[in-house]
């Protein structure tokens, strides 16, 4: 088993037992790109159980989050049909942060990439994001 395919169930497995885990960064020296291939792991593991990619989300969007985490830009991630949610069960939650944000969606694929087309093919809605992170601050 290789040390990525080990990290991302370790990730997996403190989800779904609702426990921390210690900083990954903090155990090894670890690169965006390392992290990424992590996150993809994570993610066939979840696809693997039946759940969804029904989303992407960006994240560490502002200078002063990047510099406290140590990356230069901002971060990307998917959203699966389990993680929308209209009710929120707070015993299912390891460490619960709230933050406003803004979802948006498209009403078709589009077909190329121009200002218009986008205009057309884009609306926004308030939403909010429960951050329930498996890592320990």
């Amino acid at each position: 088993m290789t040390e990525i395919l080990k990290l991302a169930e370790e990730i997996v497995e403190a989800e779904d037992k609702k426990e921390q885990i210690e900083p990954i960064t903090g155990r090894i020296e670890i690169s965006v790109d390392e992290a990424y291939k992590i996150q993809r792991e994570v993610v066939r593991i979840k696809e693997k159980r039946g759940e969804k990619i029904v989303g992407k989300k960006i994240g560490l969007t502002n200078r002063a989050i990047q510099q406290a985490f140590g990356v230069e830009e901002p971060m990307s991630g998917y959203i699966t049909d389990k993680m929308v949610i209209s009710e929120v069960k707070i015993d299912e939650l390891i460490q619960p942060r709230i933050e406003a944000e803004i979802a948006f969606f498209l009403t078709n694929d589009l077909k190329s990439i121009n200002r218009a087309e986008i205009l057309e093919s884009i609306y926004a809605i308030p939403a909010l994001e429960i951050v329930d992170s498996r890592i320990r601050d």
